[in-house]
């Protein structure tokens, strides 16, 4: 029986187009066009395909019509932009603009499909052809997917030098996915040609990180790789060591992350962001926390490296005092205050960390007005409360600075305002924000240790876990939340810290 193969739906309405899709499997979906991101709705992104039936009103192309086909294609390639033609705040919206394009493509990679590529901001469309066209005929040479891919912005880059669009298509899935024909064997070994494709490989890596669908060893042995590469082209940009570094450090990788940085700060140039150093005092105050979970009785040494962290991060407070600063200070001495003995030789300066670290987070509290900082600064008060029993509403001195703790009730509305704003906020956000409703409950329940308290906590953790996050966010919460316990169980709170261990010892 011969194959009947719909043709290509160039210019047709959108009934034609979605009664083609729908009609029978396909393998590979092309789809050229105008793209739409939808900033408060981002599921809702997708591809104009014309006007609905009977209807002034566009039609989109989005992710969930591509999940309801009868079979979800193997690869999709989506040739359109998402940025600025439709939307001029979409890209100040988003930070980084590679996130627009792994809205579309990690959904797709989530609904099955092995390999997108996506274009993540606007395109030459004689540009676009090229890569187009050298694409395919690379992949029905024979080529894998990571391959083809690379020939072809090399192909563009070298051909359309007066445009970006050979970094446009940013691309999601298994490198090594081919359509399955038999090889020419004739794919080169893959290199870097400018230091550009190895920013985009990270950027995309990056932004992999962001989804839980993608196995961070997998991800790591890719970004490995992506070094080997780096390195074999001799690349020395300070910026892309940054990027390097930071890969390593969302990948958990606290060494190879340190060891990156170093290199960049001993660079002459300085060319590095500021967020380096912090990133870096973070890391190293993080990774000896860490270490101390592993071997407890090593704390003489992490805590002389924590030490000097906290005098980094001061001498960066005197050149700005932000709230990030402020709050990461706040984490340096609450993880000081849980390595050192619960012993009296150690009491006056486990409790000194434990004050210096609450009213950290109150000073970072006061300037950023987030979930994080209010939360860890009202845990720690309650452990100061319980140990030196004071009372809500109080004043008290922290750290050698005297204020007035607020009560109960004013703490409850604070938490409630958050939890409304949040509520109101949209699904683009990144994955310390989607956080907030953790913050929330987890202060809920330390205030008011109930059954219910604590399945809304652990409830909220496990759904956030399985949808984002890199590994290193993620262990930064079970690290955060062995913390939090240790400090319960010495204020006394043993309810608390069984609560809490019970739910973290598997993960």
């Amino acid at each position: 029986e011969e194959l009947s193969i719909e043709p290509p739906m160039i210019r047709s309405n959108s009934d034609e187009i979605i009664t083609a899709l729908f009609k029978q499997d396909y393998k590979i979906l092309h789809i050229a066009g105008h793209g739409f991101f939808d900033e408060k709705h981002p599921s809702s992104s997708g591809i104009l395909i014309g006007k609905m039936k009977d209807s002034d009103e566009p039609m989109f192309l989005t992710p969930h019509h591509i999940n309801q086909l009868p079979s979800i294609p193997e690869f999709v390639f989506i040739n359109c932009c998402f940025l600025g033609k439709v939307n001029p705040y979409a890209e100040e919206y988003s930070a980084n603009r590679f996130k627009l394009a792994a809205n579309i493509g990690t959904q797709l990679i989530e609904n099955g499909v092995k390999a997108v590529i996506v274009a993540g901001w606007e395109v030459d469309d004689t540009a676009a052809l090229e890569f187009a066209e050298i694409f395919y005929s690379r992949m029905l040479a024979g080529c894998n997917f990571g391959d083809a891919v690379l020939d072809a912005r090399k192909e563009v880059y070298d051909k359309f030098k007066h445009t970006n669009t050979w970094g446009a298509f940013q691309c999601y899935g298994q490198q090594h996915f081919s359509f399955e024909l038999k090889h020419t064997n004739n794919s080169a070994t893959k290199s870097y040609y400018i230091e550009q494709e190895a920013e985009n490989d990270l950027d995309n890596l990056l932004s992999k990180c962001e989804v839980a669908f993608y196995e961070p060893d997998k991800l790591l042995v890719e970004l490995k790789e992506i070094s080997q590469l780096i390195k074999a082209a001799k690349f020395t940009n300070a910026e892309l060591k940054q990027k390097e570094a930071q890969t390593y450090m969302e990948l958990n990788d606290y060494t190879t992350s340190i060891q990156l940085y170093d290199e960049l700060f001993q660079d002459e140039s300085a060319k590095f962001n500021v967020s380096a150093l912090e990133n870096y005092q973070n890391m190293v105050i993080n990774k000896g926390a860490e270490s101390y979970f592993s071997d407890p009785t090593a704390f003489d040494d992490i805590i002389s490296k924590i030490d000097n962290s906290i005098s980094n991060l001061k001498y960066l407070l005197k050149i700005c005092e932000t709230g990030q600063r402020l709050a990461l200070l706040g984490s340096a001495y609450k993880r000081r205050g849980v390595i050192l003995p619960a012993d009296k030789k150690n009491e006056v300066q486990k409790l000194a960390a434990m004050e210096a670290a609450a009213n950290y987070y109150r000073l970072a509290f006061n300037k950023l007005q987030n979930s994080y900082s209010f939360s860890n600064w009202i845990i720690l008060e309650l452990f100061l409360i319980e140990k030196k029993k004071e009372k809500w509403g109080q004043e008290v001195t922290r750290d050698a600075t005297t204020y007035t703790l607020p009560t109960l009730p004013q703490i409850e509305k604070t938490l409630s305002k958050m939890e409304k704003e949040n509520n109101t906020n949209d699904d683009t956000q990144g994955f310390w924000n989607i956080t907030e409703l953790v913050d929330i409950s987890s202060c809920r329940f330390f205030l008011n240790p109930t059954d219910k308290n604590f399945k809304i906590l652990s409830k909220t953790l496990l759904h956030i876990w399985a949808i984002a996050g890199s590994a290193y966010k993620q262990q930064k919460q079970i690290i955060n939340l062995r913390i939090l316990a240790k400090y319960a169980k010495y204020a006394g709170l043993i309810t608390i810290e069984k609560q809490i261990e019970a739910f973290v010892i598997d993960k």
